[in-house]
C-alpha cells in the first residue's frame, strides 16, 4: 500500500491557515457547515501500478474516507480533480460541484487543469444507500464503504486516541525551511504563531522563530490535542427541571480548557459557567466546569477554560498525550538525524 500511494499525506485538516484549495475556489460556505474539514490531495497511482488502477483506486478511496471519519473526525472533505475524470468523482463516489465545476488552473497539483468538489461524509450512508443499496454486490459501493472495518484498516486503538501527529519533525523542519528555503522568513509573526500552535514544542520554537524576542509573541502556554470525543453540556445556572442539554462533538483540548463544536450553538456571554460531560471512548466520561472564552456563532464552537481543580482522568489524559508525542519527536528525530548525516 505504501508503495502504490504516490504521496504520505494526501489528507490535509482544516485549520487556521486554511486549505490550499482556498486559493482558486471560495469554500466559506462548506467550512460554516462542518465540524471538521479537509482536503483530499495527490490522491494518485504510482505509475507502474496504473495498469491496476481499478483494483486498487476504490480501495484507496475507501481507507481514505474511513481514516477521514474514525480517526481524523472529519465531516466534510474537498478535493480538485482533472476535469476528464470528474463524472468518476460526480457520479461514482457523489461529490457535490464547488462553483459550478468550474475548471481552473491550480498551481498546487503542478499548474494542472482542475475541478473542485465536495462530499458529506456524515451522510455518505445515507447517500450510498439511496444510490447503491439495492445494487448487486460486485456494484455496490454502499456495502463497500460502510461495511464493518476490513482488518488491514489499523488505526490509534489508545486508551486517549488523538488525532494530533507532526508532519515534521525538527531536524526536517530545520532541514527544509531554514536551508532549503527561506521560507519562516517571510512570515509575519500571527503566521508563525498559527504554526506553534499545531508544533508546540521547544524543539520547533528554536527552528520557526530566529530570536529569543520573537518567541515573546506565543499566546499559547500548552499544547494542544485535536480530537473527536463526543459530550454534552448545560448551563451552569439553570434550575435542573428546565436544563437545556447540547449534544456536541469536543475538537481540541489541552491541560485547562477545550474547543468545542455544538450544533445549533445559543447565544453565550464571555465568562458564562458552563457544566460539560465528556464520553472517552472506553466508555469513560469526564466532567467538568468551564467558563466560556470566546464564542463564533458561524462556525458554531466556544472555546472553554477549565473552573477550579480539573479531574483526575483529565490530567492523566493530558499527561499521556503529552509524554507519547514526546517519545514520537525524540525518536523521529533520532531517525532522521542518521538518514542526514
Amino acid at each position: 500500500m505504501k508503495e502504490v500511494w504516490k504521496k504520505i499525506q494526501p489528507i490535509i485538516v482544516d485549520s487556521a491557515l486554511g486549505l490550499p484549495i482556498e486559493k482558486l475556489w471560495d469554500i466559506k460556505h462548506l467550512r460554516q457547515s462542518s465540524i471538521r474539514l479537509a482536503e483530499i490531495s495527490t490522491l494518485a497511482i504510482k505509475k507502474g501500478y496504473r495498469a491496476q488502477r481499478g483494483k486498487l483506486l476504490l480501495p484507496l478511496c475507501d481507507f481514505m474516507q474511513r481514516y477521514c471519519r474514525q480517526y481524523l473526525g472529519v465531516d466534510k472533505i474537498v478535493a480538485t480533480f482533472h476535469p476528464e475524470i470528474r463524472d468518476f468523482y460526480r457520479c461514482v463516489l457523489l461529490f457535490h460541484d464547488i462553483a459550478d465545476g468550474e475548471v481552473k488552473t491550480y498551481e498546487f497539483v503542478q499548474g494542472a487543469a482542475a475541478v473542485a468538489g465536495w462530499l458529506s461524509l456524515r451522510d455518505l450512508g445515507e447517500n450510498y444507500k439511496h444510490v447503491y443499496g439495492e445494487k448487486k454486490s460486485n456494484r455496490n459501493l454502499y456495502h463497500f464503504f460502510l461495511s464493518p472495518d476490513s482488518p488491514q484498516y489499523l488505526f490509534d486503538t489508545k486508551k486517549f486516541p488523538s488525532c494530533s501527529s507532526f508532519c515534521f519533525t525538527p531536524s526536517l523542519l530545520e532541514y527544509f525551511f531554514l536551508h532549503k528555503s527561506d521560507a519562516f522568513a517571510g512570515l509575519t509573526p500571527e503566521e508563525k504563531i498559527i504554526i506553534t500552535n499545531s508544533y508546540f514544542y521547544p524543539e520547533y520554537f528554536e527552528i520557526i522563530f530566529s530570536s529569543p524576542k520573537d518567541k515573546s509573541v506565543i499566546d499559547r502556554k500548552q499544547a494542544r490535542f485535536s480530537v473527536y470525543y463526543k459530550a454534552s453540556w448545560h448551563l451552569k445556572e439553570h434550575l435542573e427541571s428546565s436544563v437545556q442539554i447540547y449534544e456536541s462533538q469536543i475538537l481540541e483540548i489541552s491541560k485547562e480548557g477545550l474547543k468545542v463544536f455544538t450544533p445549533h450553538l445559543p447565544p453565550l456571554k464571555i465568562g458564562q459557567a458552563l457544566l460539560v460531560f465528556i464520553e472517552l471512548p472506553d466508555w469513560q466520561k469526564i466532567s467538568v466546569e468551564c467558563e466560556v472564552v470566546w464564542a463564533d456563532l458561524n462556525l458554531s464552537q466556544i472555546g472553554l477554560a477549565m473552573k477550579g481543580f480539573a479531574p483526575k482522568l483529565w490530567i492523566e489524559m493530558i499527561d499521556e498525550l503529552e509524554g507519547e508525542l514526546a517519545q514520537l519527536i525524540h525518536k523521529a528525530t533520532e531517525i532522521t538525524r542518521k538518514r542526514l548525516s
